[in-house]
């Protein structure tokens, strides 16, 4: 099984499809502003480790992120007994990378998500270092290194379920 395949040249950017080791099918893959891919995006793909501790703090944000929209907008469904219900009703569709990704010691990847509780909405992840939760939340598009400064006052699930 190739991590990447299908790699094409948009106008700025390399399209094509990723690995994703969490649901074991292939996802969307966005590089910015760069022609062709490199060992670095490969190793940042790479290092993603969907440990248990990673697992469980998706797990609990996107729980958080569904049950306050429910009861913002007065919603019963999805009903969900337990955390570990939200995955029934999560989709991963792609990854991202920028720039910012692997400028620095500290590595960023954003994946996309929906929540099929909220139709028509997106959901951002951010990893860092491929194994901590920094983001999760509505869609931002700030550049991949930035988010580890947003508080929860800003919508980040990853730091309310903390």
């Amino acid at each position: 099984m190739e991590t990447v395949k299908n790699l094409k040249m948009s106008d700025y950017s390399l399209e094509g499809e990723v690995w994703f080791p969490l649901t074991n099918e292939y996802i969307g893959l966005h590089i910015d502003d760069f022609r062709e891919i490199n060992h670095q995006h490969l190793n940042l793909i790479e290092s993603l480790n969907f440990n248990e501790d990673l697992k469980s703090k998706i797990e609990s944000a996107f729980f958080l992120a569904c049950e306050s929209f429910k009861h913002a907008v007065g919603l019963i469904e999805p009903l969900l007994e337990s955390k570990s219900d939200i995955w029934k009703y999560i989709n991963f569709y792609g990854m991202k990378i920028d720039e910012t990704s692997i400028a620095q010691e500290d590595t960023y990847l954003v994946l996309e998500a929906s929540g099929k509780w909220k139709d028509g909405h997106s959901y951002e992840l951010v990893i860092k270092n491929g194994n901590e939760l920094c983001y999760l939340g509505s869609f931002l598009y700030y550049p991949a290194n930035s988010y580890g400064d947003i508080s929860t006052n800003d919508g980040n699930y990853a730091l309310k379920s903390a």
